[in-house]
């Protein structure tokens, strides 16, 4: 519905003959529905007091101004300006509700203006295309106050140029607050990203990356990886020789990722390489680890762990399992799962106990240790890469190389997950044995 403001006033004139409200009795009138008021009510409530590019300026000579201008009433959405459209008209919303959409990344998502509130003024001013689209929505009622009505009856009253300059100067501040704001809060990510991967060095430099790790020693050959799924991961492994003869080998995966499960996993690490060292038994040096990562552990992280000793000269493995998946003995007839003891994941409860298993590893086999994020690895459609696919895969790769190894099943992992998102990290340790069996082997 369509009618010229000076029409709508005069049906307000015909009325005056009916009692004024009283100004002092009950709330101040409801501004939605103004054009339908009494007239001694809207000249209370008038669009001086109601619309800020009005505020203050006389009653009489604005309604004389904005006589020929329309007032619409929608009764469905309505696009009134678009971004790139040429704009000729100042829109003011006096009831019901009038959208305004950036469309930018900074505001996604249109923004409802209030009874009031005006649009279109930088447009006419400057001559540009509009910057937002605007949308009257259901039952909004809008004066439409077109480039004529602005020019040359609205800027020659008295305070409108102000208003309208105090419009442009507050809408000015916001965007400079927000551009502040928003530089503020880049230079913040900029910072914390250098900080994620000073971090994420830092705890690729606690993981063993030089291999083979002991070039003079041929009895065994090993090789490892941790693919993170974020900047630093939870996953970690480590081999290094506790004595001449013994070789202590350890891949974990802590719960959660990102910067605490890191943290944790720097912890766990450097108390395996306290406590390897003290035992050629993985159990009980799991048992000591456990107990000091369960203390202060107020919010329960847990690593998951399988760690073993092997013993170079006979290649006899003693190993022991916290919670973690089990390892593949691999040969000539392929890979096969091994058992493993059961056991809580490590740090969560300070009197846990562990056992140790053994087993024999003949020249050229490999033993094969790796976290979680092979096995539940997605591909687009959620199927999960799974242990009897990872078996099958190794026992289509074979042994040999343990880099080939590795290196190989980390491809067809990316193979199967097919551009999905990493969930997890991904860690994979393989160790070979050289030596021939020696008089000290076990019968």
């Amino acid at each position: 519905m369509r009618q010229k403001l000076g029409q709508y006033l005069n049906r307000n004139d015909r009325r005056r003959s009916k009692p004024p409200a009283d100004p002092a009795g009950g709330s101040a009138p409801e501004p939605l529905a103004i054009g339908e008021r009494r007239w001694g009510q809207r000249r209370q409530l008038g669009l001086s007091a109601l619309v800020r590019l009005f505020q203050d300026v006389p009653e009489q000579a604005l309604n004389a101004a904005l006589d020929q201008c329309d007032i619409v009433e929608y009764s469905q959405a309505t696009v009134l300006l678009d971004r790139g459209a040429v704009n000729r008209n100042v829109y003011v919303l006096l009831a019901g509700e009038m959208t305004l959409d950036l469309g930018t990344e900074d505001s996604p998502h249109p923004v409802a203006l209030t009874i009031g509130q005006s649009v279109g003024e930088m447009s006419i001013a400057d001559g540009s295309a509009a910057s937002a689209r605007v949308t009257a929505e259901p039952r909004s009622r809008i004066l439409i106050i077109d480039e004529d009505a602005v020019w040359k009856r609205l800027m020659v009253l008295p305070g409108v140029a102000r208003n309208l300059l105090a419009i442009q100067a507050e809408r000015i501040r916001r965007s400079n607050d927000m551009f502040i704001e928003k530089l503020r809060g880049e230079m913040a990510f900029a910072q914390i990203k250098r900080d994620l991967v000073m971090a994420a060095e830092i705890q690729i430099n606690m993981l063993p990356q030089s291999f083979p790790l002991y070039p003079d020693r041929s009895e065994f050959d090993l090789y490892a990886t941790m693919l993170p799924a974020r900047e630093v991961g939870g996953d970690f492994y480590d081999a290094f020789l506790v004595d001449r003869d013994h070789l202590f080998f350890i891949i974990g995966d802590v719960s959660g990722k990102g910067v605490a499960a890191a943290l944790f996993m720097a912890r766990a690490m450097t108390l395996f390489r306290v406590e390897a060292p003290q035992s050629r038994e993985p159990h009980r040096v799991l048992a000591r680890v456990n107990e000091k990562l369960a203390q202060n552990n107020d919010r329960c992280m847990f690593v998951t762990v399988v760690c073993g000793v092997l013993d170079l000269r006979s290649g006899d493995i003693t190993y022991s399992n916290a919670g973690h998946g089990s390892p593949l003995l691999g040969n000539g007839a392929g890979f096969r799962f091994v058992d493993v003891p059961q056991g809580n994941a490590i740090g969560l409860m300070e009197e846990s106990e562990y056992e140790s298993m053994e087993c024999r590893l003949q020249p050229g086999e490999v033993f094969l240790l790796y976290t979680d994020g092979v096995t539940e690895a997605n591909d687009p459609a959620d199927m999960e890469y799974s242990e009897p696919r990872l078996e099958q895969e190794l026992c289509r790769i074979g042994v040999g190389d343990p880099r080939r190894i590795v290196t190989q099943l980390c491809e067809t992992v990316a193979e199967f997950a097919s551009g999905a998102a990493q969930s997890d990290d991904i860690t994979v340790l393989a160790l070979r044995f050289l030596a021939t069996a020696g008089p000290s082997a076990k019968a």
